[in-house]
């Protein structure tokens, strides 16, 4: 709002010397529209004032509202809603544990691969700016983790080699479940300021759930797929493979993209390309009012002088329409 406010200055100065002009250009006729005494009433020395200032108003105010930029949620939330967030959601279910990922041999289990995944991403993320990163862990259920930290290197940790299945109830993985917390942590926060990581084998045999409506917050959403999608392997009593007809699916109804990385790892320049913006900070959230207040009494100040005038600044024996014509330069006297 600083430009606004310098282009508003600019037009405040404008306007004086307008009002300076039209002072001297109205003073060779004052007696013939005030009378004798050639003065109008003392409270009109006010309107050029009035008019002079609410020009300004009104333009500062449609530079308010011009650039105003609405965020979802609460204008009073933690400072860290105001900030670019990522958004992992991870899949700790037992087939997590399955060795049958990565390029090389031995295989890596499909949990430690993905966090080798997402270990180059977070090392490209700024967090001492303004990136906040959060985690959710799913399996029968969907559960955050880790909230809003800045601390890359607690979320590495908790990505590689801690179990986290004994967090929840044995049962049938429910990626949906697990998608859905994560869409609900990030609902409050601000529009477009949220990047969806969803790092899964996509085995999900819980029965089919729906998917909840994606918030404005999320401004991109990647699933990523670990897991060998030709070959089972067991796991407990049954076989388990990537699913990327899943994974696939889930990503088209989150409007974002599919990877497969059970060969290859997430592209590091992946994070330069993180589409996430950064809100405007809380005060922003009063620019629309403070916008609306400026043009309204802006709008008052500069439209009301002329009736005003018209009615009360006239003497008594001088039609309106004179005074008017007079003042405005519509009627001319003979040289």
């Amino acid at each position: 709002m600083v430009i606004a406010s310098y282009i508003a200055v600019g037009v405040l100065l404008l306007a004086l010397l307008g009002e300076w002009l039209h002072a001297r250009r109205i003073r060779a006729v004052a007696f013939l529209a005030f009378g004798r005494g050639g003065r109008p009433p003392a409270w009109t020395r006010l309107t050029p004032l009035a008019r002079a200032i609410g020009l300004p108003m009104v333009v500062w105010g449609a530079i308010a509202l011009l650039t105003y930029r609405p965020t979802d949620g609460s204008p009073v939330m933690a400072s860290a809603r105001y900030s670019k967030q990522v958004l992992i959601c991870l899949d700790v279910s037992p087939s997590m544990s399955i060795r049958d990922a990565g390029p090389d041999l031995p295989k890596q289990t499909r949990a430690e691969w993905a966090a080798k995944i997402v270990r180059p991403v977070l090392d490209e993320i700024d967090t001492s700016v303004d990136t906040r990163i959060t985690l959710v862990a799913f399996y029968t259920s969907g559960i955050p983790v880790i909230a809003d930290t800045w601390d890359k290197n607690v979320v590495a940790n908790m990505l590689d080699g801690m179990s986290l299945s004994t967090a929840f109830k044995p049962g049938s993985t429910d990626l949906v479940a697990g998608v859905n917390a994560a869409l609900e942590r990030a609902r409050p926060w601000a529009a477009h300021s949220t990047t969806l990581l969803v790092l899964s084998d996509g085995d999900s045999d819980a029965k089919a759930s729906f998917l909840s409506r994606v918030p404005r917050s999320i401004a991109q959403s990647i699933v990523l797929g670990v897991g060998d999608r030709s070959v089972a392997s067991r796991v407990s009593d049954r076989r388990s493979r990537q699913d990327a007809e899943s994974l696939r699916s889930l990503a088209m109804r989150l409007g974002g993209e599919y990877i497969d990385c059970n060969r290859s790892a997430v592209p590091v320049s992946l994070a330069s390309h993180l589409s996430m913006t950064t809100p405007a900070s809380p005060i922003a959230a009063y620019q629309r009012t403070l916008g609306l207040g400026s043009v309204a009494v802006g709008s008052l100040l500069f439209a009301a002088v002329q009736p005003l005038l018209l009615r009360f600044g006239r003497p008594a024996d001088r039609p309106p329409q004179v005074v008017s014509g007079l003042i405005n330069g519509r009627v001319r006297l003979p040289a």
